[in-house]
This record gives C-alpha cells, sequence and structure tokens, in this order.
C-alpha cells in the first residue's frame, strides 16, 4: 500500500465515524432537541467533514 492510499483510507475512516455524529446531532438538531454547545460542535464537525471530502476528492483525480 503507498503511503498516500493509507492516508486516503485513514481519512474515510475518520469520516465515516464523524457522520455518525453528524447524524445523530442534526437529529436533535431537526427536533429542536439541541442545545447551543453541541450545535456549534456539529457545525464545526459539519465544515471538517465537507473538508475531508474534498482532500479526498483531490486525491482520486
Amino acid at each position: 500500500m503507498t503511503e498516500e492510499s493509507l492516508t486516503a483510507e485513514q481519512i474515510d475512516e475518520k469520516m465515516h465515524d464523524m457522520k455518525v455524529v453528524i447524524d445523530r446531532l442534526s437529529w436533535d438538531e431537526k427536533r429542536n432537541q439541541i442545545n447551543p454547545a453541541k450545535k456549534e460542535q456539529l457545525n464545526v464537525m459539519r465544515k471538517e467533514y465537507e473538508e475531508l471530502k474534498a482532500k479526498i476528492e483531490a486525491m482520486q483525480k
């Protein structure tokens, strides 16, 4: 395995873990059951997730 594919694999695993948390917090947000600190965490995680997604897409080109 090359270092690049290993890195992509690690990023993919991190994205999967993040998606679980994002989905759970999004459920709370949709039902107005999220506190301000968790809402901020959700926004930060969404941004980081999108950055990782862009990085993966760039690696695949």
